[in-house]
């Protein structure tokens, strides 16, 4: 169990990756004006949500063979006011094959498995399989404002050592309050690099030598290690980070 716990270690949360998923705040993918041409917009039907008259239109890509458009869903918007308060989305089926979203992770083999199974090092790649999301809008002073997002993935890992399975996460997000005045904003030093679904460690921080020098890490093989060979020819990883402190 601790094997499996280690190599999913890249499959992330956190806030940020639900936020990210907001493609109405974001105005991308089937909402981007550069390429919502690529999907094809279909009026469903009326309906009654939160005991008010909404219009319901499903959406998916206007060709089937191309994942210029890769998702597929529904939304729900207001009759009233013309405001989008729900929708969902998920992959197309060939978005899944052809987007192929995996990662892989190698882990120095325990001395007595090693000894057993005569592998150095055990490989495991998990990939995405399935992507579903949720969100939904609450009314506020007359605005819409982000109620709840949920995300769905479904993740198949294979590789050595250990029988194959299939793992399937589920993270929400759930807005109980809305404030509006007296708020207290981040400062732009305080605010990260890149906060498109990233986690929240992922900021600049000065090199640490000594933090390094203490640090426990794999030992790096196939292409990566001939890729860190290869950056350390002329001068030592270590010297060039020193460089740039």
């Amino acid at each position: 169990m601790i094997l499996k716990w280690l190599e999913n270690n890249e499959i992330g949360g956190g806030p940020l990756r639900l936020t990210g998923a907001d493609k109405v705040k974001r105005k991308e993918d089937f909402l981007d004006p550069k390429i919502i041409d690529n999907y094809l917009f279909t009026l469903y039907g009326r309906s009654i949500y939160n005991d008010k008259p909404v219009y319901i239109i499903s959406f998916a890509p206007k060709d089937s063979t191309s994942v210029k458009a890769k998702y597929k869903g529904e939304i729900t918007i207001d009759e009233k006011s013309k405001a989008i308060i729900r929708y969902q989305y998920q992959l197309t089926s060939l978005a899944k094959k052809k987007l192929n979203q995996k990662f892989g992770t190698q882990l120095k083999t325990p001395l007595l498995v090693e000894k057993e199974t005569k592998k150095a090092f055990i490989t495991r790649t998990t990939s995405l399989t399935d992507y579903k999301v949720f969100v939904s809008f609450s009314n506020y002073k007359n605005k819409w404002y982000l109620k709840r997002i949920k995300a769905i993935n479904e993740y198949q890992n294979t590789g050595d050592l250990f029988e194959n399975y299939t793992a399937t996460t589920e993270s929400e997000l759930i807005v109980t309050t809305v404030k509006t005045e007296n708020i207290d904003y981040f400062s732009v030093k305080e605010q990260f690099d890149s906060t498109f679904s990233n986690a929240l460690f992922n900021h600049n921080l000065s090199y640490s030598p000594d933090f390094w020098k203490n640090y426990s890490t794999l030992v790096p093989t196939g292409i990566v290690g001939k890729a860190l060979e290869d950056l350390g020819t002329k001068i030592s990883l270590e010297k060039q980070f020193q460089e740039k402190k």
